[in-house]
């Protein structure tokens, strides 16, 4: 299908033209007449000859991005006519979704050319993407005929998440690992330790050795060494009230890159993990090795954040199916009063709680509180990712060889 538009100001000539010809008569409106009527005629011809022969096509190699990539699309648009195109301008409607600013590429074909177009483009959302159909605009040579039309071909692509090994990484100034692995369990097995270390701001009070810290006349905490065996919950808040003043999706994003390394972290230390997820419908899933990983990545690139249940609600219907000595890691944009009163009022139900949170709305007197009846509150932020993210062919070894 396609749409064949005429100039106005040429048509509206064409008439008055053809309106003097039938009212005068004699062989100045004729001559005026046909001036206007062959490079009509001609120009018609031109604009489909273009269209039959005009080929647009990606020609792109890769198929896997990770969020925060850079790369350049490459459209290969090819003139086989004997006819120069004089206007024609391709619009790759995937890249118009993906980038603001994009308003597509203006050329002029010579005979039997080959142009190869390139756009940049930075992947800033995770998700899937069609990068082979093409809006097509031509006009001839002196204006007159406009035709459009698409052109659909297949070129799909996957943005995956961004994913960090958070392994050695700190927040507060106490890693995030350990911190994760000190509420794995409330009763701790002495033989998943592996040493001591001083005392540091931010770790769980839980992990205090009081034995050697009485005898060194300090405090020491155990470092955990990998945990096996044991019961890990995680519940992401994906509720689409945390990014209405979101518009770029830049804070969810942040937020889905981190749950991912978490999660890839844990599992590199042979920890297998439950996630429960909080959306539009809800999703819930054991992640144990790399391919139920890389299932669950499928799921966030096919999924933005749209549930409506708040997430206290949820984690209320979930936690009265978990054991008392399950470990419960929250993933949440904003550490709110309602999420702390409900912990407070859910604290005796024995679960251990580590709560990770983008935006605060309580003080920090209330995070110390909360701390030392054991709900470690951990605030992160953009500058957690200084390290290198984990390449997508390592992310997706499945898909990608």
């Amino acid at each position: 299908m396609f749409k064949l538009r005429i100039s106005i100001k040429y048509a509206v000539v064409f008439i008055l033209a053809t309106v003097f010809v039938y009212v005068q008569g004699g062989s100045l409106p004729h001559v005026i007449f046909y001036m206007l009527l062959i490079p009509g005629i001609l120009g018609l011809i031109s604009i489909i000859v273009s269209k039959s022969g005009l080929n647009v096509r990606n020609v792109t190699i890769a198929r896997y991005y990770t969020c925060g990539d850079k790369d350049y699309i490459d459209t290969m648009v090819k003139n086989s006519t004997i006819l120069i195109i004089p206007y024609c301008k391709i619009t790759n409607e995937g890249i118009n979704k993906i980038k603001n600013n994009y308003t597509g590429d203006a050329i002029t074909l010579a005979i039997n050319e080959n142009h190869i177009t390139s756009e940049e483009i930075v992947y800033i959302s995770r998700g899937k993407f069609d990068l082979g159909s093409y809006d097509v605009e031509l006009k001839d040579l002196l204006g007159i005929f406009n035709i459009n039309y698409k052109i659909n071909e297949s070129k799909p692509i996957k943005v995956f998440p961004r994913v960090y090994d958070i392994s050695q990484m700190s927040i507060s100034g106490s890693e995030i690992i350990e911190n994760t692995l000190s509420i794995v369990t409330s009763k701790e097995d002495p033989h998943s330790t592996r040493d001591m270390r001083r005392y540091r701001e931010g770790d769980s009070l839980k992990r205090i050795n009081w034995k050697v810290s009485a005898k060194l006349n300090d405090l020491y905490v155990r470092n955990f060494d990998t945990v096996s065996g044991e019961e890990f919950n995680i519940f992401m808040d994906m509720n689409e009230s945390n990014y209405r003043l979101d518009p770029y999706g830049k804070n969810e994003e942040f937020l889905i890159d981190f749950s991912a390394s978490l999660i890839y972290s844990l599992l590199k230390r042979n920890i297998s993990t439950k996630v429960f997820v909080n959306n539009k419908i809800e999703h819930v899933q054991s992640i144990e090795n790399k391919i139920d990983f890389e299932k669950f990545l499928e799921y966030l690139i096919e999924h933005r954040s749209e549930g409506i249940t708040p997430v206290t609600n949820f984690i209320k219907i979930r936690r009265n199916k978990l054991s008392s000595i399950a470990g419960i890691a929250v993933i949440t944009h904003t550490l709110s009063d309602k999420m702390v009163s409900f912990i407070m009022e859910n604290k005796e139900k024995g679960n251990s709680l580590i709560i990770f949170y983008l935006r605060s709305e309580i003080g920090d007197e209330s995070v110390i509180t909360m701390r030392n009846i054991g709900i470690v509150c951990c605030k992160i932020d953009e500058g957690l990712f200084s390290e290198a993210a984990i390449s997508i062919e390592e992310l997706v070894k499945g898909q990608v060889n």
